[in-house]
């Protein structure tokens, strides 16, 4: 198995709601929700890096399995306990593991990754994708939120002042990788996928990419 450095965001797992909601305006909960159109209520879903956030709890009403995996223990417990509060719904199972760790005997419809790859290295980036696009099944998607350039002049101004900052802010609580922002295009549609749609969020600094896995020939 390649070694990976993963991010922890144990320490920050008690605020990470309300510092994520404040940076992205709240796109970071519109460009989660913009995936619930495609699933499916017998679709097996996996939510990898799946944080403390409610989006678990969202995708528990629209199909009937999701396995949601973290490897903060902090976070994991924040999670559970929007899901009680929620109506504690049976379908969703929780894992506190190294996603490089988590190698499933069954594929999945719909894997999610959000707000996840950039807490690493791009080198170890591109380890976790190609073992994250495995698990995916023939014609199966995979969907990942994360931030992009903005487009708009006061976006890239607030990119460069702000950005360093809160980059570092994150390196410092929780270890991430300094870093500028990715592109997972390249990579994922080398491996077989086609992208299907791009949206860019109000907030202009935020993209829901909804990547599909090729049918095999057998």
């Amino acid at each position: 198995m390649n070694s990976v450095r993963s991010t922890n965001y144990g320490r920050m797992a008690r605020y990470y709601n309300v510092i994520t909601r404040w940076i992205s305006m709240n796109g970071n909960h519109r460009s989660q929700n913009y995936f619930l159109k495609y699933v499916k209520t017998d679709h097996n879903i996996l939510n990898v890096g799946c944080g403390s956030v409610e989006f678990s709890s969202e995708l528990s009403k629209y199909c009937n399995h999701v396995t949601a995996i973290d490897i903060s223990p902090e976070m994991i417990a924040i999670a559970e306990k929007e899901v009680v509060r929620s109506g504690n719904p049976e379908n969703i199972r929780f894992i506190c593991q190294d996603i490089m760790r988590w190698n499933p005997d069954d594929k999945y419809d719909v894997i999610f990754a959000n707000y996840f790859l950039n807490t690493f290295a791009w080198k170890d980036c591109e380890i976790v994708i190609n073992h994250i696009l495995k698990m995916v099944k023939d014609n199966g998607l995979l969907c990942i939120a994360d931030e992009i350039t903005g487009k708009h002049f006061f976006t890239k101004a607030e990119q460069f002042a702000f950005r360093p900052l809160i980059t570092y802010l994150h390196h410092v609580l929780a270890d991430h990788p300094l870093h500028s922002i990715y592109d997972y295009t390249p990579l994922i549609l080398k491996k077989g996928f086609v992208e299907i749609e791009a949206k860019r969020d109000k907030s202009d600094y935020i993209c829901s990419w909804t990547y599909a896995k090729k049918q095999q020939n057998v």
